[in-house]
C-alpha cells in the first residue's frame, strides 16, 4: 500500500490578471499577501488563469469588454508568478502560458527558467490555443 496517501491542495486564481485589476486587490503588495496566505493554509499550488479571449456576453458583444477593459486585455502571468515565487518559500506557482503567446522555445526557456530559480516550485499549466 502507498505511505503517501496526503491530500494536494491547489487554488485557481482565475479571471486573469490584467488592467482591471490595477485598481483592485492586486495593486501594491496584495498578491503576494494572497501568496502567503494560502501557504500557511497549506496549499500546496496556484495556477494563474491565462487566456486571449474576448468574452461576448454581454449584448452579444466584445464592445462592452473591449471599452470598459472588462477581462481584457491580460497582463502576463509569468512576470506575477515571478513576483510570487520571489515572496514565499514553499507554495508552487502555474502561470498558463500557451504557445501561441511564446515561441516554443522561449516558454521552455522561461519555464526552466523560473523553476531553477525558484528551487522547483514553478510549473505551467500548458494550454493549446
Amino acid at each position: 500500500m502507498d505511505g503517501d496517501r496526503r491530500m494536494h491542495l491547489a487554488w485557481f486564481l482565475g479571471n486573469g490578471f490584467g488592467v482591471h485589476d490595477w485598481k483592485s486587490q492586486w495593486r501594491g503588495t496584495a498578491a503576494t499577501g494572497l501568496e502567503r496566505a494560502l501557504e500557511r493554509a497549506c496549499v500546496d499550488y496556484l495556477i494563474i488563469e491565462d487566456s486571449a479571449y474576448v468574452p461576448d456576453g454581454y449584448e452579444k458583444s466584445t464592445r462592452y469588454y473591449l471599452q470598459h477593459a472588462r477581462a481584457v486585455p491580460k497582463h502576463d502571468p509569468a512576470v506575477l508568478a515571478t513576483v510570487m515565487l520571489t515572496a514565499t518559500r514553499r507554495i508552487g506557482v502555474v502561470p498558463t502560458l500557451a504557445v501561441t503567446e511564446y515561441q516554443p522555445y522561449l516558454l521552455a526557456r522561461l519555464v526552466a527558467t523560473l523553476d531553477n530559480l525558484s528551487g522547483g516550485r514553478a510549473g505551467w499549466n500548458i494550454v493549446t490555443g
